[in-house]
């Protein structure tokens, strides 16, 4: 836990968010499936830096812990389903499909796994602390 790294985290969630709001702000005027995408990826950052500003101010729990792995490993796939529908919409919309389908698989894993508490005292529990998943 420190505070300078709080402080950066929480610079990221606010940033994070204003570019999500800015982006989904084009999208409700132009309704191009790219920027709602994008938006929705911004939006997932923004959860994911909370989630390490929380851990950095305030120590990791379980709860937040499993949230983080919920929010930041789909923000990729998310942002990447938005520049892929910006190329080719056909292929976005089967990219977004899938990436759905194995995000609900991902949500499945992570609700049945245990949580290593002894793994979340450090500041960075470095994806170690989920040992069955």
């Amino acid at each position: 836990m420190s505070i300078e790294g709080a402080a950066v985290s929480l610079g990221a969630t606010l940033v994070s968010l204003a570019f999500a709001a800015l982006v989904f702000k084009q999208w409700l005027s132009r309704r191009k499936p790219y920027q709602l995408a994008w938006s929705i990826g911004l939006a997932l950052y923004a959860l994911a830096a909370f989630a390490q500003f929380w851990a950095e101010a305030y120590g990791w729990d379980v709860g937040v812990y499993k949230m983080y792995y919920l929010v930041a490993a789909p923000l990729v796939a998310v942002l990447g389903i938005g520049s892929t529908l910006l190329v080719e919409r056909r292929v976005g919309l089967g990219f977004a499909v899938y990436a759905a389908i194995v995000f609900v698989g991902f949500v499945l894993a992570v609700a049945a796994a245990t949580v290593n508490p002894d793994a979340l005292k450090s500041s960075i529990p470095a994806g170690n602390a989920m040992p069955d998943a």
